[in-house]
């Protein structure tokens, strides 16, 4: 009988876990969607100044951080990997199942990235903040920072992507 009273008293309490852990995850999930619309909505409303995150609000942090300048998304890195090993698939298996990765997935995802982040994320933003750059001397800095140095962003995006996806073109034959 003690057993029993021991498991019951076990189960409760995972299943107390469990529900906490569960609802915990779905709390800053929804916080999370509640913030990306949030500045959406921000974004697309024409007479409201930009919100800025913390992270942005922080002088250290700049556009090209953002944009990753310099390096390799993860997914041109992740085709160089691949290409590596002279592979077209990655099979990833998780909790008993698995799911196949494709080359050409990783190697479109690599071209469009730095194209997607750069106009659809990266430049609405800081159009915006040009706008109204004369509200905050942190508007104004991203600001400067975005018109002195788009194009030269833009290019060294393109020619951190450009070695994979000449690789892909040898490595495919194409």
């Amino acid at each position: 009988m003690r057993y029993l009273v021991k498991v019951a008293a076990a189960l409760i309490c995972l299943a107390g876990w469990y529900h906490w852990i569960d609802t915990s995850g779905e709390k800053r999930r929804t916080e999370a969607s509640q913030s990306r619309q949030a500045i959406q909505d921000n974004l697309n409303d024409p007479d409201a100044v930009p919100i800025l995150s913390q992270t942005m609000q922080n002088p250290d942090w700049t556009i090209g951080k953002w944009l990753a300048v310099g390096r390799k998304s993860s997914d041109c890195i992740m085709a160089d990997e691949m290409m590596d090993k002279n592979a077209t698939a990655k099979i990833v298996k998780r909790r008993g199942a698995s799911k196949t990765y494709y080359l050409s997935d990783y190697i479109a995802s690599c071209d469009s990235f730095s194209t997607r982040m750069y106009f659809e994320i990266v430049t609405p933003r800081a159009e915006k903040w040009c706008q109204f750059r004369e509200t905050t001397a942190r508007l104004d800095t991203l600001c400067t920072e975005w018109t002195e140095n788009k194009d030269r962003y833009w290019q060294n995006l393109q020619a951190a992507k450009q070695p994979t996806l000449e690789r892909y073109r040898i490595f495919t034959g194409s």
